[in-house]
């Protein structure tokens, strides 16, 4: 035992403060003096424009006519005039601390020992010394259980999980006495400032006081050290008083009126006499109508391109069986591509609260439903990110799992699950869209997974199905690159 004692210093915090403000807004103020930290705009609510001619002379030397034009133009303007200010905000915050003293404790604090023996006579009572002090009333006999998994609670012990596999069973000062198999468990319960710290002997025999020690028949001895300090910590706090810069906005309806004076001068036109079938001299006739530009410029339009060639390498002729209840992997009739796997992929959406409030979270295992396996080759299941909702090339870490033909359970009405697990927990981020592949090894036809459609009926229940099993599509693949929707 390692025991450290945290103490607050009853003195104030250390005080830190960091000014950023004072000489950021004092430059404010002297441009304000200066040059005022104002923008003014102009909105036009409306307007009216009078305008009439006051004179019209005509210069019959040159042949033009002079007009004046006097034009008086109206307008109510609302205009905003936004003001810059500042002012200052203080924050603090602790930003560390540290130590002002460390004293040793002499004696260990009251702890509870969690302590297992094995090999010991069975059937016989055993008594418990603690730096050769008889402490059996302070002794509870406990049974060990392993309840996070299947693993054999002594294999499974350690220090941290101690407390989760060896569980309290009686009172203290309970007789201890070994099972069947020389194994012994308990709690000891160490009364604070009684032992010293240090390296401390524990004894476990089947003497009831220490001076028989020659006829000790079973006995078991550890080692406890226990280590105990207090230290005495002092906060070192930083005050930032930093600028926060903010506007106002106020504004004002005027109107104005403005009056100017314009003078136009044009020509005068001649009289032109028609000629004898009605068209002024001097005019030409309109051209003959053409055809549109481009108008029957040819036959024929741009061909389609041609395709792509097939891959050479790829399968040529295959067939897709599907039925109500579940999908038969398509067989290959004519395979001419090798190292190209027919996989399944089913894409789901991991919520965006499904963790709380953390970002990411992980996955420890996955149910398949399988109708059919093959007798002789396996299966591999992994997760893969998507691209655009569809199945994406990259694999996750601690994901791929392959599964021997003896690990995978089937069943001819879905009700029997192949549970996945992974080798490690997979991180997987909320909101985001994740797929399940299954590859059968060697393209074996023969395994089959069941799936479930809205309006289809489930095969154990009988009844039909009104809504998807949640949010996400079922793909298909002849090459684990290009996808298609099983619709």
């Amino acid at each position: 035992l390692s025991r450290t004692d945290s103490i607050k210093s009853p003195q104030q915090p250390v005080q830190i403060d960091v000014d950023v403000a004072s000489g950021t807004i004092a430059l404010l103020e002297e441009l304000q003096k200066a040059v005022p930290q104002q923008f003014t705009s102009d909105e036009l609510i409306s307007e009216e424009r009078n305008t009439r001619v006051t004179t019209g002379e005509v210069n019959e030397a040159d042949m033009t006519r002079t007009d004046t034009y006097d034009t008086v133009l109206t307008q109510q303007i609302r205009r905003s005039t936004t003001n810059i200010s500042a002012k200052t905000k203080t924050q603090q915050k602790k930003v560390g601390e540290f130590v002002t003293d460390i004293s040793f404790q002499p004696y260990i604090p009251g702890v509870i020992i969690r302590w297992v023996a094995t090999g010991l006579r069975p059937g016989l009572r055993h008594y418990m010394y603690f730096d050769d002090v008889d402490v059996n009333e302070h002794v509870a006999p406990a049974v060990l259980f392993n309840a996070k998994d299947s693993r054999d609670p002594i294999a499974a012990l350690t220090t941290q999980r101690a407390p989760d596999i060896i569980w309290r069973n009686g009172s203290k000062g309970t007789a201890l006495t070994a099972n069947s198999s020389g194994g012994l468990a308990g709690h000891l319960h160490i009364p604070g400032g009684v032992f010293f710290s240090g390296e401390r002997k524990v004894v476990l025999a089947d003497i009831s006081n220490l001076s028989q020690v020659s006829d000790t028949v079973s006995s078991a001895t550890a080692r406890f050290n226990c280590y105990n300090f207090s230290v005495e910590t002092q906060d070192v706090v930083q005050t930032t008083r930093t600028p926060e810069f903010g506007s106002s906005v106020s504004s004002r309806i005027l109107n104005t009126e403005r009056d100017y004076t314009e003078e136009i001068t044009v020509d005068v036109p001649e009289n032109i006499e028609p000629t004898a079938n009605g068209t002024p001299s001097g005019n030409t006739p309109p051209p003959s109508n053409t055809a549109p530009p481009g108008a029957n410029t040819g036959g024929g339009g741009i061909g389609r391109p041609p395709l792509d060639n097939p891959c050479f390498d790829m399968p040529r002729t295959r067939r897709r069986d599907r039925s109500d209840a579940f999908f038969d992997q398509w067989d290959v009739i004519d395979f001419q591509c090798d190292g190209y796997t027919d996989p399944l992929a089913q894409t789901f959406l991991i919520g965006k609260t499904i963790f709380g409030n953390s970002p990411v979270g992980y996955l420890t295992s996955i149910d398949v439903f399988f109708s059919s396996k093959d007798p002789n080759m396996g299966v591999t299941v992994q997760l893969q990110e998507t691209i655009n909702s569809c199945p994406g090339p990259k694999v996750l870490p601690f994901s791929k799992v392959r599964l021997a033909p003896g690990s995978v359970n089937t069943s001819t009405d879905g009700s029997s699950a192949t549970k996945i697990n992974f080798t490690a927990p997979v991180s997987v981020e909320a909101g985001k869209e994740y797929c399940v592949v299954i590859l059968p090894e060697g393209n074996s036809p023969d395994y089959k997974v069941w799936t479930a459609k809205a309006g289809q009926a489930d095969k154990a229940t009988n009844i039909t199905m009104n809504q998807d099993w949640g949010q996400g599509t079922m793909f298909l693949s002849t090459n684990n690159r290009t996808w298609t929707e099983y619709l």
